[in-house]
């Protein structure tokens, strides 16, 4: 059965300071992998953005006048 990241470096040999060394390389990882990540992330709002403004059919101008219209339905 799975105990979990630190206890099980401590159950394998039954040192304390293996769960240090746990923490400290899922820090790390966290760490290196978190940059690419944020790229990552830019990169797909930049294109969800250029999707969205393919698939309105309003142009920018177009949607700042009916926001400026007070419309109650």
């Amino acid at each position: 059965p799975y105990v979990g990241v630190f206890l099980e470096g401590f159950l394998t040999n039954g040192d304390y300071r293996t769960i240090f060394a746990n923490a400290l390389q899922l820090v790390l990882a966290v760490a290196l992998y978190w940059p690419f990540f944020k790229v990552m992330e830019r990169a797909e709002l930049k294109l969800e953005a250029k999707k969205a403004a393919k698939k309105s059919i309003f142009s920018k101008e177009d949607e700042d006048t009916l926001a400026g219209l007070d419309l109650d339905f």
